[in-house]
């Protein structure tokens, strides 16, 4: 009754909770359609050279209003190099070494830091936290790559991720087959 009698006040037909001190910005044009303002689409991530030093890497979050917008992300940088976009639920994999040993991991894009320029990565297997995930699954079939503390978030620095892996987009088709871009 509650919601009936809200949509009658304020011509807004469907509602989603959003678990956050936000509140909904009204889109003009469609009286009855409403955008949190803080929900971000995807982050773009870009190549910026340093003097003297490797590159550094910085992300730059698209929200979803911008999105729809059709505006497109803005160089942070005269000389800095487009990456690639990632958005929730993206899967990428990580190539690196360690103790002279190549290794790849999966994981998927569950998050982001804005704030912070962070991206939240999980592994790719994992249904709940990396906690779970690691306690709950036979020792072999995990890896060490995972840290295994009780956060349910796992938030990387765009900069770290990107420097010292080599981080490729994954396209999984329906049937398994895995498509590294």
């Amino acid at each position: 009754e509650l919601l009936k009698g809200f949509a009658q006040q304020t011509n807004i037909r469907a509602v989603r909770y959003y678990p956050k001190d936000q509140k909904p910005v009204r889109i003009p044009s469609a009286s009855y359609k409403a955008y949190m303002p803080a929900d971000y689409y995807r982050v773009d991530i870009w190549e910026i050279p340093q003097k003297n030093r490797g590159p550094k890497y910085e992300g730059q979050f698209i929200s979803r209003a911008e999105a729809c917008l059709n505006t497109s992300s803005v160089k942070p940088h005269p000389a800095a190099k487009f990456v690639m976009s990632l958005y929730k639920g993206d899967v990428i994999i990580l190539l690196g070494k360690e103790d002279n040993k190549s290794f790849k991991e999966y994981a998927r894009i569950a998050g982001y830091a804005t704030t912070q320029n962070k991206l939240d990565i999980q592994p790719l297997f994992a249904a709940g936290t990396i906690h779970d995930w690691l306690t709950n699954t036979n020792k072999n079939l995990v890896s060490l790559f995972w840290p295994d503390n009780n956060n349910i978030q796992n938030f990387n620095s765009i900069n770290v991720i990107f420097s010292k892996y080599n981080v490729k987009k994954v396209t999984i088709t329906v049937d398994g087959r895995c498509f590294i871009r």
